[in-house]
């Protein structure tokens, strides 16, 4: 099947995909595992929450080749090509560890996650001086930053925090020993790229013009700092934060 001129390509990216990919199961399916991913992002220091997300997660991220094999009519050739991409999927390690945490959650309901943090005193939102020590992983992160507090302060900070940026924080650390030992959703983001690449090459095959981008799972490790001005914003201006920004300013 030779490909079509370039005008008569579909654009099947963002919200518009929903009207116009022609495998939109395995489409959507993707973007399903990515809302996950994001989610977990967004609550890594919710443990029901994150824990929810990733088991979500996990299973969409192997639901994406179901879908896909569905919809196998709607692509040319689909045993020959498929049959190598199994292969090479089989031959990742990573993604063999997925599939088995996926039969794991659906057998069982949930994975054994591991939890640890880096605590002490943070400059701009960056580690100066911390211990790093395991915790429970049901445990919130700021009942975590609470104890922190109380062990840190005098001290590591003075109680009226009388030097900008520098705070009590934690960085907190999400590992599943049965998927890897790495931080988990770096490890995410990397099966999730591996199965947009096949989602990619079976659009391209249907003359579908797909992209897809994992900038925003880049600044996880954002997420994982929680600090005093997190929990209370207000702290910056009743430690004078901000009046001595505006006078080194003058």
């Amino acid at each position: 099947m030779s490909e079509k001129p370039e005008t008569e390509r579909i654009l099947c990216v963002g919200a518009n995909y929903t009207k116009v990919c022609p495998i939109l199961a395995t489409h959507d399916t993707f973007e399903q595992a990515h809302y996950h991913l994001h989610q977990c992002i967004l609550n890594y220091h919710n443990p029901s929450q994150f824990r929810f997300n990733l088991n979500s997660f996990i299973q969409s991220l192997r639901n994406i080749t179901f879908a896909l094999q569905s919809e196998k009519r709607k692509i040319p050739d689909f045993d020959v090509w498929y049959s190598k991409k199994q292969e090479q999927l089989k031959e990742n390690d990573l993604l063999k560890k997925f599939v088995e945490g996926r039969n794991v959650v659906v057998k069982q309901g949930m994975l054994e996650s591991k939890s640890k943090v880096s605590s002490g005193l943070f400059k701009f939102r960056k580690e100066k001086a911390c211990v790093i020590m395991d915790i429970p992983p049901f445990t919130e992160s700021k009942n975590v930053l609470e104890l922190a507090k109380k062990i840190w302060i005098p001290g590591f900070v003075a109680p009226e925090h009388i030097f900008i940026g520098e705070e009590i924080g934690i960085k907190r650390e999400w590992v599943i020993e049965s998927i890897s030992e790495k931080e988990i959703i770096s490890e995410c983001n990397s099966a999730w790229i591996a199965l947009g690449n096949l989602v990619g090459e079976a659009h391209n095959k249907i003359c579908v013009d797909f992209e897809f981008s994992d900038y925003c799972h880049h600044k996880y490790e954002e997420y994982q700092i929680m600090t005093e001005t997190d929990l209370d914003p207000n702290l910056i201006y009743k430690w004078g934060w901000e009046e001595k920004k505006r006078k080194r300013k003058k």
